[in-house]
Order: C-alpha cells, then sequence, then structure tokens
C-alpha cells in the first residue's frame, strides 16, 4: 500500500481504519457507500456478491489457528452490523 492511502481512505470515508498489519477492515466504508447509492440514485436494488478478507498464511498455521479464526469472524461479524445499519 502507497504511503499516505490510509489518510486518504479516511479522508474519503471520514472513518478510522482499524490497522491489521497489511490488511485493513473498514466495515463503516460499506455502509457509507451503500447509503450514498441509496441517497443519489433513489434506492436501487443492490446486490452484494462477495465481502470477504484473505489472511497470509504461509502454511504453518495449526489446525487448531485455522479452526480459531477471530479474525475473520469479526470481519464478518462487524460488516453485517454496518450492513444492517445501512438497511435499517
Amino acid at each position: 500500500m502507497k504511503e499516505g492511502f490510509e489518510n486518504y481512505l479516511s479522508s474519503i470515508l471520514d472513518i478510522e481504519m482499524e490497522d491489521r498489519g497489511i490488511l485493513h477492515s473498514v466495515p463503516e466504508g460499506l455502509r457509507k457507500v451503500l447509503n450514498y447509492i441509496k441517497d443519489k440514485y433513489n434506492n436501487p436494488t443492490v446486490y452484494i456478491k462477495e465481502n470477504g478478507i484473505n489472511d497470509y498464511d504461509d502454511g504453518r498455521k495449526s489446525r487448531g489457528d485455522i479452526l480459531n479464526d477471530t479474525f475473520r469472524i469479526k470481519y464478518h461479524e462487524d460488516h453485517l452490523q454496518q450492513l444492517y445499519k445501512a438497511i435499517m
């Protein structure tokens, strides 16, 4: 990621980005984009076909670490909460 890119995204979305090393999670961005589409285009039907995050794995993670994937669970939980806020 280019230096300053995080500040650029934060200024556009008016949010704080959660730093997780090279991976960033910005669940508020999903809500803000959906609200923008709703306001700008008269609340059209929107289909979200994919939403996820890739986690670096060099093949050395144990089975327990793979099954205890709190990072990905939190990612989806946070994004689903923001999706709910956008709908309500």
